[in-house]
């Protein structure tokens, strides 16, 4: 998860395609290892990509910090 950090940190939030399809895959993998806080952060990257640049920076910024936070 630490290289999905960094690349989260590292994605220009204009790239929405990209961020949406990642939040998207870390919703389901998140969840189904039981680290439900991560994943309603991953949801909110999904949803927030419909929104102003800002928002999606923010978003990513802080599923970024979650998954920097999960156990090895």
């Amino acid at each position: 998860m630490q290289g999905t950090a960094d690349w989260l940190i590292a994605t220009d939030p204009s790239d929405r395609d990209a961020l949406r399809q990642c939040g998207h895959r870390l919703v389901g993998t998140l969840g189904s290892f039981g680290f439900g806080d991560a994943a309603r952060k991953a949801s909110a990257l999904e949803r927030a990509c419909d929104a102003e640049p800002e928002q999606v920076r923010l978003a990513a910024l802080t599923l970024a910090e979650t998954l920097r936070t999960l156990p090895r």
